[in-house]
């Protein structure tokens, strides 16, 4: 038996209404999204369109300004400078911007007065509705301001500079200048100068006669040879060495080496500085530093025999860092009482080769030795008391292996450091001929 199946159409016609429905549903919805979103992009670029006419408007209506008030742009450049370059706004100078909804506000926030074209930095800020805002910057050419050089006293010299010497090296022949720079050396002459103010010399100073006065800075750049009574002033500079006397209310640095003179005072109210070997022997005057003393690495002191009641005095801080920062002439030893270092109760001292004065035992002890019988010494006879005179004069110690010490017994005394001298090549005490050619 054959089946005979029958198509039927019904409802064909719903689902097709339902389909274009549903498309055009989709389409009306697109279509509101995207007109909504114009709209607003719309209003967007309108309100960025209203604040950058603003910003503009500002740096029109500064330009205008500038243009018609020339003293009060001068004024505007003084205080910007005055106030360490920092933004000065303006807008109480410009007219306001007269329309709802928009405004602008304008600052100075840099300048270059380099040419006499000045350039002024302008930044305006402009502003629409909804807190809309956008900024323009402007570079813009001054010309024409009014300059009034602010007057000043002149001075009060014979003439109007200074310096009423600056030239080339010369012999002196005038007593007084004001100040003085000197591009070579300063040779002798009968009338040695007095400096009211500066005193330069890029060259050597060789000056006979009387002292040599200067009333603030000295500066030589050269060696500096002052006989008699040396210098008087404030603070001086030497990049060479020094020979004379110094009488000083400031500071003092030496370069080089300085050499006590035998005329004036050697006394420095400040500080010094010593590159080199500092050399006195007290004889005629005392050397005084009221203030700090300063080494370098290689400077020392050396202070020849002492022949009188004279002192070598540091009253501030010392600072010697070299291996041989005070070395005294042997004739010295009983005069360690006139070399006062610190003299103030709170004074700082570093000497890197001072010793504390518990190390003095250590250091006597480890330089003991035992005279042996068999010592290579041969005796000459006896002196008038009986003892043996052997080599060089030296008394016979005896042969009983008795120990002997190089360095006297001192008594310990805490808080106190000292200082001895070992020439180079020698590390030990012994017995032998050394001759020290220092």
């Amino acid at each position: 038996m054959q089946k005979v199946y029958k198509n039927s159409k019904a409802g064909i016609s719903l689902i097709t209404v339902l389909l274009f429905m549903m498309i055009a549903t989709i389409a009306a919805t697109a279509t509101y999204k995207w007109i909504t979103s114009e709209g607003r992009s719309s209003a967007s670029r309108m309100l960025q369109r209203e604040a950058y006419q603003s910003s503009i408007a500002g740096i029109e209506n500064a330009r205008a300004w500038m243009t018609y008030h020339a003293n009060d742009v001068g004024a505007l450049i003084k205080a910007y400078i005055d106030g360490g370059n920092k933004p000065v706004n303006i807008d109480d100078r410009l007219r306001t911007l007269q329309r709802a909804g928009q405004d602008y506000h304008v600052w100075l926030v840099g300048v270059n007065t380099e040419k006499s074209t000045y350039k002024l930095k302008i930044l305006s800020s402009g502003e629409a509705r909804n807190n809309t805002r956008h900024s323009e910057v402007a570079i813009f050419n001054v010309d024409g301001l009014y300059q009034v050089k602010v007057p000043q006293e002149k001075n009060k010299s014979e003439i109007d500079f200074e310096y009423a010497y600056f030239g080339g090296g010369v012999t002196g022949t005038k007593s007084y200048f004001q100040s003085a720079v000197m591009n070579g050396d300063w040779g002798k002459g009968n009338n040695p100068p007095t400096f009211e103010k500066n005193w330069v010399v890029t060259g050597d100073a060789d000056l006979s006669g009387s002292d040599v006065a200067a009333g603030e800075l000295t500066c030589i750049g050269g060696n500096a040879n002052l006989e008699n009574k040396g210098i008087s002033g404030k603070d001086v500079y030497v990049g060479g060495k020094f020979t004379g006397s110094a009488e000083l209310t400031g500071n003092a640095y030496f370069d080089g080496d300085v050499t006590q003179g035998n005329g004036g005072n050697f006394s420095i109210a400040g500080n010094v500085f010593l590159g080199g070997v500092l050399e006195t022997s007290l004889n005629d005057k005392p050397l005084s530093i009221h203030g700090n003393l300063c080494l370098e690495d290689d400077a020392y002191v050396w202070i020849k025999p002492v022949n009188s009641n004279n002192s070598f005095t540091v009253d501030g801080n010392i600072w010697m860092p070299g291996t041989k920062p005070l070395w005294t002439d042997s004739a010295n030893h009983g005069s360690y009482h006139k070399i006062v270092l610190g003299k103030d109760q709170n004074s700082k001292i570093y000497i890197k080769a001072g010793h504390p004065w518990s190390d003095y035992d250590k250091l006597r002890n480890d330089r003991r030795f035992k005279q042996a019988k068999d010592h290579p010494r041969s005796c000459k006879g006896f002196d008038q008391n009986g003892v043996h005179i052997c080599d060089q004069g030296q008394a016979d110690f005896g042969w009983d292996n008795v120990e002997n010490y190089v360095y006297s017994l001192k008594p310990k005394q805490d808080n106190l450091y000292y200082i001895y001298y070992m020439p180079e090549g020698i590390t030990d005490v012994g017995f032998g001929t050394y001759t020290d050619t220092y």
